[in-house]
């Protein structure tokens, strides 16, 4: 076992690899972790597969692998078959943009905190996110098998107030509280797998906490790329 469970140990019975559309429940391996331990069917099925996470998104070698539990490789003894990997674009300064900026200030002194407040200024902007992943059939990505392209946009607000205290010396002193808030407006997959479009609908909300939220995929589409050649 890895640090704080990170890397399970071989379950008492591995089950077989899927071999069609599967029903399936993720769960992070430890608290701290990036990798995941995929159950069979829901989260009280038996332990099936597991994500591992590698490199960094910011450095442009971060990677998903899916692995099943045979674990032969005497040099790598914790690796077991790679079913597929996922290979992420870097998050680079081209990935997130900023425009639309609008500034508007207006006077409120009646929140009661202060005697004097300076005039609020609240800013807004709209933003993109543009990023795209690549899937293999191999740890050394060499048989590559799918494309998703991710997009996403929204907006950004940001209210600054500036409010005026007298302290018990008689000093007045001005303090800036911030309040921001984000929202995703538009998200969007668009997946190809041998050349085939995948349609992907994205049910709940990405601006709320919702366990429910989840992806809904319209047509065949299976974990194990292999079947779908």
């Amino acid at each position: 076992m890895g640090c704080c469970a990170s890397i399970p140990g071989v379950p008492d019975e591995i089950i077989p690899d899927p071999t069609a559309p599967s029903t399936f429940f993720c769960k992070k391996s430890g608290t701290f972790s990036s990798n995941y331990s995929v159950y069979q069917g829901n989260e009280d099925g038996g332990l099936w597969l597991f994500i591992r996470k590698q490199g960094s998104i910011f450095k442009d070698n971060a990677r998903y692998i899916l692995e099943n539990f045979v674990r032969d490789d005497p040099e790598n003894p914790e690796n077991g078959h790679a079913l597929a990997v996922c290979k992420f674009d870097t998050l680079d300064a081209q990935a997130y943009k900023q425009y639309g900026f609008q500034t508007h200030e207006d006077s409120d002194d009646s929140d009661g905190y202060s005697e004097e407040s300076d005039d609020d200024a609240e800013q807004k902007m709209k933003w993109t996110f543009k990023t795209k992943s690549k899937f293999y059939l191999d740890r050394g990505e060499t048989q590559q098998v799918a494309t998703m392209k991710v997009k996403a946009k929204g907006i950004a607000k940001r209210k600054v107030d500036f409010q005026t205290r007298q302290e018990e010396d008689g000093t007045k002193r001005t303090h800036a509280v911030i309040k921001q808030k984000k929202k995703i407006k538009k998200f969007i997959y668009k997946l190809e797998v041998n050349n085939q479009k995948v349609p992907i609908q994205l049910r709940g909300s990405l601006n709320k906490s919702n366990k429910k939220t989840r992806l809904d995929k319209s047509n065949v589409f299976c974990w194990h790329f292999r079947n779908l050649e």
